[in-house]
């Protein structure tokens, strides 16, 4: 047996491990939040191409957080499409719309708004700003989850085993928390920016 041939082996039985029900959750926790940090990496080079950011190191701090966003709401996510494929098994075309408007309307709304709550939170902000923060940037982002996810998740319950679920999911999440992380961070700067220079107005008046 070439050395070859010995890999491509090896890899398929850590694959059969890594995707059987006893490590599955493990699997994803593993998956999801790095992937999600790659999209945030991405973000931070876009918005130094942009301006919206200087030119300089990555900021790791920033990634870490988005790891960590990522690691907390994959447990959910997991435990959710086995419900989901429990609740509406096989892959009739009324059953996929139905796992699509439940989809949309539980995970959908729930991942969106704590990603926007949890973020801020990380960052050092109060509850009340990070709720506020939730509120002012979740519509925007759930306008354009309608727009990517339902034609994922058609491809998800079509054609996917349930055990693969999170990863084509890591995947499309990666491209997804791309734009996330990108709108978050870039409308936290101009909302900061904001604040800064409404405090300097309160300063000058109370000169």
């Amino acid at each position: 047996m070439t050395a070859w041939r010995r890999a491509v082996d090896a890899l398929k039985r850590f694959h059969e491990l890594a995707y059987s029900p006893r490590y599955l959750l493990l699997t994803n926790l593993a998956t999801a939040p790095a992937l999600l940090s790659i999209g945030d990496l991405a973000a931070q080079k876009l918005e130094q191409r942009l301006g919206s950011r200087p030119v300089g190191p990555i900021d790791w701090s920033r990634t870490k957080r988005i790891y960590i966003v990522g690691l907390l709401l994959a447990t959910p996510q997991h435990f959710w499409y086995v419900l989901l494929d429990h609740r509406l098994p096989g892959r009739a075309g009324r059953t996929i719309v139905k796992k699509i408007l439940m989809d949309q309307i539980g995970m959908g709304i729930g991942i969106n708004f704590c990603f926007f709550l949890l973020m801020p939170l990380l960052e050092g902000r109060t509850p009340a700003q990070a709720w506020e923060t939730a509120c002012r940037k979740f519509p925007t982002a759930y306008l354009a989850d309608w727009l990517v996810w339902p034609p994922a998740q058609a491809v998800n319950f079509y054609f996917l085993p349930p055990k693969y679920r999170i990863l084509y999911l890591s995947f499309i999440t990666a491209f997804w928390d791309f734009f996330l992380s990108f709108y978050h961070h870039r409308q936290a700067g101009g909302h900061q920016h904001q604040l800064e220079e409404g405090a300097e107005a309160e300063k000058v008046k109370a000169h």
